[in-house]
Formats: C-alpha cells, sequence, structure tokens
C-alpha cells in the first residue's frame, strides 16, 4: 500500500512541473554562433496555474496590484476583420453582446466559449462592412501596442503594451507573455515565447523618429523578427534573458526562439527575405559605442558590413529583399554605400548622387527606391539627379520655424503610396501652426494639395500624430485644432485627382466616438492578396540619363539566387562584361554598375556621377531559365540594348 502511494505522490507531483507556453511541438533547445536560444512546448494551451508566473495561488502582487489573470481570461475576436487600431485608452468596454461560436479544442484559447461581455477598450477593429468591435475580450484591464498580420492573412500577432498602468502591467506580468499570435481562421490565441517583454511603438518612435523601423518584422511568414526590452520584471527562459534591449527570432513552424543580440544591446534592424536580417547595437553600454552594420545570413553566421575606417554609416540603413544591405556615408563625399556578403567575403559597391546627405530612404511597392535628403526627396533606383520634391520650397514657406535641415524640424516626411508621393509639411496661418498634405504624382510630376488650412485657419486646420500605411491608402491620427478632437482621416491614394481645387480626404466618422479623448498607437491591416495566373514576364529597363543602374521588372515573385546567376551585362562594342550589385525590392531588381565587381573601397572619384558611358551601348541579357519563386521558368531570354 506503501509502494502505491509513494507512486501516486510521483505522479501527481510529476504533473505539477512548470511548463512553457512557447510555439513548439518538440522541445529541442540549441544554441550556436554566440546566439541564445530555446525551444518550448505545449504553445497551444490555455494558460493554466502552471503557466502562470506567480507562485501563490496564481496572483501577481506588484505595486500593490494583485491579479489572477489567465490566458484563459482573454479571447481574440480578430476573425473577419481587416483594420486593427490601437489607441492609450486601457480598460474595459461593459455592455457589448458577443457570440459564441463552438470548439473541440479544450487546450486552446478561443473565443468560442466566451460569455463575457467586457472588452478591452485599447484594440478597435473594423470589418468589411464598417463595422467596429474589439479585438479583445476579457474582463481584465490590457494594453494593446499594435497588431500585425502575416502576409498570408493566416496569423495576426497582438503586441501587447507593457509599462502603461499599473493594472496592465500586472495583468502582463502574471500572463508572463506579451506577444501573442491569433489564428485568424478561428481567434485561437497563444504565446510565442514567454517572458520577454516586446518594447513597444513609443521606444522604436522616441529613437527612430518619424522613419522609424518596426520593431516586429516579417522575414517570411515562418520567421520573424522582433526587438525587447529588459524582462527583469518576468520569467523567460535563462537563455533568452534580456538586460536591456534585445533583438530576437522566432520561427513559426519550429517554436524555436533566438536571442541574435546576446553581448550587445540591439537596437535597430531590418528583415530580409530567407531568414536574413540586418542589425546595429550598442556593443559598449557605458560608452555608448556603436557596433557596425551586422548582417546575419539564413545559417545564423555574422559578418560587419560597414567600416567606421571610412564609410561608416551616418543616420539610417535600409535592407533589400535578398543580402544587399544599403546606407548613406558619413563622411564626404557622402556617397550611398551598398555591401553584401559573397563567399564569406564582402562586396561594396556605391553611388555617389548629387543627393548630398541621406537621412532616410523609402521602398516603393513598385519596386523604386527613393531618399528623404537635405534637399528633397529623390529617386535612388533608378538614379535621378535633382529632387523630385525640393524641400527648400517648403521651407521657403515656413522659414520661421524651420531650419537647415532635412526639414524634419518643419516636419516634412514622405511616403510611397500607388506610385504617388503622399507628404506633409507645417504651416501657420492666422498665427495657428498645423499641417498641409500633400500628393506629387511620379509619372508626370503633378502636385495637388489634398488636405489645405484656409487662412483663418477656422477649416481643414490639423495638427500631425502619426500616419499608417495600408494597401490601399494612408491613414492619418490627427487632432482637429478647432473642435480640440482626435480625429483619423483617410487618403485613397489610388484614386487621387491631381486637377481638383478641393481637399480630397475623408474622416472616419463613426470612429470618433472611440478615439475622440485618445490617442492613436497603431494602425495595420490584413493584406492584399494578389492573384496572377498569367505566364511569367520580365522587363528590362532604364531611365534616362542614369549612368548607374539598370533594372528589370518581373510580374511575380522571383527565385533571387537563380535571376542572379542568370543576368549579364556587357560593352557592346568591346564585348566586356560589366559587372553589378544586385538590390531586390519586390519584384524588381535592380542591377548598379560596378566595373570592379564589389572590390574597391570608396567611391571612385574620376567618375562621381556614374560608372556607365553616356553614348555607349550596352546589351543586358536574361536568360529563358530564370526561374520565379514557384520554379516556372521564363522560356526565352530576354535581351535590351541600352544606349545611355
Amino acid at each position: 500500500m506503501k509502494e502505491i502511494l509513494h507512486i501516486l505522490l510521483i505522479l501527481f507531483f510529476s504533473l505539477t512541473i512548470i511548463i512553457s507556453c512557447s510555439s513548439s511541438d518538440d522541445g529541442a533547445s540549441t544554441s550556436s554562433d554566440n546566439s541564445s536560444s530555446t525551444t518550448t512546448t505545449d504553445n497551444d494551451s490555455t494558460t493554466t496555474d502552471n503557466d502562470s508566473t506567480t507562485t501563490d495561488n496564481d496572483s501577481t502582487t506588484t505595486d500593490n496590484t494583485t491579479t489572477t489573470i489567465q490566458l484563459s481570461d482573454i479571447k481574440a475576436n480578430l476573425s473577419g476583420k481587416n483594420l486593427f487600431i490601437t489607441t492609450t485608452s486601457s480598460g474595459s468596454s461593459s455592455g457589448r453582446s458577443y457570440t459564441s461560436t463552438t470548439s473541440d479544442d479544450n487546450n486552446s484559447t478561443t473565443s468560442d466559449d466566451n460569455n463575457s461581455t467586457t472588452s478591452t477598450i485599447s484594440l478597435l477593429t473594423i470589418d468589411n462592412n464598417s463595422v467596429i468591435d474589439y479585438g479583445i475580450v476579457s474582463n481584465y484591464d490590457l494594453k494593446i501596442d499594435q497588431v500585425r498580420v502575416d502576409s498570408n492573412n493566416e496569423y495576426a500577432y497582438v503586441l501587447m503594451n507593457y509599462g502603461e498602468g499599473a493594472e496592465n502591467n500586472a495583468n502582463l506580468r502574471a500572463l508572463n507573455c506579451t506577444i501573442f499570435r491569433v489564428t485568424l481562421s478561428n481567434n485561437k490565441m497563444r504565446c510565442i515565447e514567454l517572458g520577454l517583454v516586446f518594447v513597444g511603438s513609443k521606444y522604436q518612435k522616441y529613437s527612430g523618429g518619424i522613419y522609424y523601423k518596426p520593431a516586429f518584422q516579417f522575414s517570411t511568414n515562418e520567421i520573424i523578427y522582433f526587438r525587447t526590452r529588459n524582462s527583469d520584471d518576468f520569467n523567460p527562459h535563462p537563455d533568452l534573458l534580456c538586460p536591456k534591449y534585445c533583438i530576437y527570432e522566432y520561427n513559426n513552424q519550429t517554436g524555436k526562439t533566438i536571442n541574435i543580440t546576446p553581448n550587445i544591446e540591439g537596437e535597430k534592424f531590418g528583415a530580409l527575405a530567407n531568414g536574413q536580417v540586418a542589425y546595429t547595437g550598442l556593443e559598449d553600454l557605458a560608452t555608448a559605442n556603436r557596433t557596425e552594420i551586422i548582417f546575419r545570413n539564413s545559417n545564423g553566421e555574422t559578418i560587419e558590413l560597414s567600416s567606421s575606417n571610412r564609410e561608416e554609416f551616418g543616420e539610417e540603413f535600409m535592407v533589400g529583399d535578398y543580402k544587399s544591405i544599403f546606407w548613406s556615408a558619413a563622411k564626404t563625399p557622402r556617397p550611398i554605400v551598398i555591401a553584401r556578403e559573397h563567399n564569406n567575403q564582402i562586396r561594396k559597391s556605391f553611388i555617389q548622387g548629387r543627393f548630398g546627405a541621406l537621412h532616410s530612404f523609402i521602398k516603393s511597392n513598385d519596386g523604386k527606391i527613393y531618399g528623404h535628403g537635405v534637399y528633397g526627396f529623390y529617386s535612388i533606383l533608378p538614379n535621378v539627379e535633382d529632387p523630385l520634391i525640393s524641400t527648400k520650397d517648403l521651407k521657403g514657406e515656413n522659414s520661421e520655424f524651420c531650419t537647415e535641415d532635412y526639414g524634419l524640424f518643419c516636419n516634412i516626411a514622405f511616403r510611397i503610396s500607388n506610385k504617388n508621393v503622399i507628404y506633409k509639411h507645417k504651416v501657420k496661418n492666422s498665427g495657428i501652426e498645423s499641417f498641409e498634405i500633400k500628393a506629387f504624382s511620379i509619372s508626370d510630376n503633378s502636385t495637388v494639395s489634398l488636405l489645405k488650412p484656409n487662412s483663418s485657419c477656422t477649416s481643414n486646420c490639423y495638427s500631425f500624430n502619426d500616419w499608417f500605411q495600408t494597401d490601399e491608402s494612408i491613414f492619418i491620427s490627427m487632432v482637429d485644432l478647432s473642435a480640440n478632437k482626435n480625429v483619423i482621416i483617410k487618403i485613397d491614394t489610388k484614386n487621387i485627382n491631381f486637377n481638383s481645387t478641393v481637399n480630397q480626404y475623408e474622416i472616419i466618422e463613426n470612429l470618433e466616438n472611440y478615439i475622440e479623448e485618445k490617442t492613436v498607437l497603431n494602425l495595420s491591416s490584413t493584406n492584399l492578396i494578389e492573384t496572377d495566373n498569367s505566364s511569367l514576364t520580365a522587363d528590362i529597363l532604364h531611365h534616362d540619363n542614369d549612368l548607374f543602374s539598370f533594372r528589370i521588372n518581373f510580374n511575380k515573385k522571383m527565385n533571387y539566387s537563380d535571376i542572379e546567376l542568370k543576368v549579364n551585362i556587357i560593352d557592346n562594342s568591346t564585348k566586356e562584361t560589366i559587372g553589378f550589385m544586385p538590390i531586390w525590392n519586390n519584384k524588381t531588381l535592380h542591377l548598379v554598375i560596378d566595373p570592379d565587381n564589389g572590390t574597391s573601397t570608396w567611391v571612385d572619384e574620376n567618375n562621381p556621377y556614374g560608372p556607365l558611358i553616356s553614348g555607349t551601348t550596352y546589351k543586358v541579357t536574361l536568360l529563358g531559365t530564370a526561374k520565379d519563386s514557384d520554379g516556372n521558368t521564363l522560356g526565352s531570354d530576354v535581351v535590351k540594348y541600352i544606349t545611355p
């Protein structure tokens, strides 16, 4: 009898072992390349007593705030929604009705068994019928920072806002999680990794300004990178502890989470395709010494790209979709440096335009790459000498409060949407500072005001909070200065009338009761999924007077590595092969001409405005065996003769 009792006690205590709720089905733990990693199990399980970070009857007490929240107390309501808006508000909204469905999965946290009529009001959702609802249903105070949806609209990632409010903080500590994944088809909700504290928009905006890099980025649908702050108040896996700021890789298929910056303080990062990432950080916290730009390939191997000797990056760096990273050098003559790793060696090419220093790069969905420079808005690839939009003109309108910088003190900033540049700048009417929003057509260089205050600033008079971009539109969070209330305006960038003399924006009026006294933190959407059953095509193009580059536009996503091996450029008169540095942006491959094949260490000051020779004919060939991402081939060679 004693032996039986002894066995039962062993079984009982074994069932009380704390199990992590990270997303993996096999509990392997790995570590390599100075990166810390862990894989945990039972990611689909509802948070229970064992999932809590507390030790006293599931309650957490910090700063006199006690909570008994579990993951089963939170229900997602994101299925069928296509717009997600987070605000600074916290607390709950009572009285909403919620229709439940049934579920046969007793180990998942879904809205199926939800009988609550209370919602967390910091996350608003809108569906295709413009119906507003709340995205998280719970009786507990929770603040959501943002929602991010993968490209297939399969999963939404709900990123919590830790550090805002005692009750919210206590609840997140009890859950021991700030990053949740929601399956959009059934609202199933899981924590992707315990104990990691998502850094939040406030920290990213503070460090990056108007062009801040998101703290949560998709490399592929399976591989995600995100940034966290210190985890002192939480209980992460020991290999994933973060003393200050860290950057992590999460694999959606294996459930493995890796700290890719275990020995530095992770700052800015950019996710490339195929599991690649570039990042910077502080290597010495005492002296605040910044690292070079570090590239990490899909095998986890790292290599420094920039060099403080001559090519130290200045304001910002940008990533292409595959291997190539580029930045504006901090030292005269301030060229654009393009770098990539090839056979464990760094190849570098340079573009020395007349744009001066660049503050930020802006990638367009149509494949082109632009930059915000001291003197205006430039086309970088293809390369155009003069600014498309001059900030000098905008500064001249506002010399009272606009200094000789990039125009940032005038709040000048740019976005690209549907081949139109949408930009903002500060104006002053009747002594009142407000904003004007304009559109510039890249196709014909025409400009129109979309939002312009009247001379007395009694109509269309707004101050600017932030702006957000979806596939079809740009949404701007503003304050109506006449009514003293927050609003969200929508600009339909596909249907701008450049001949119009009236304002072209829409106030989302049904949101006013929800955000009138609140600030919008983030706005995001599901993705527009393209369906293209046409045959694979490729067009070789060149912009007039561009002495730096050619480009190839495809109609489908391509096999990057395969295509780069199938392109050839020759001088048609000498038959000599011309080298190039490839940069991918969406379905466009830019061929930045480099006769030295990336072996130069600095710009060719004998040819400062491009290695291509005016009047010389070049033959660009793309082989017909070139493949798209699904393995389809072109079928026949594409050849173009170009004379710059």
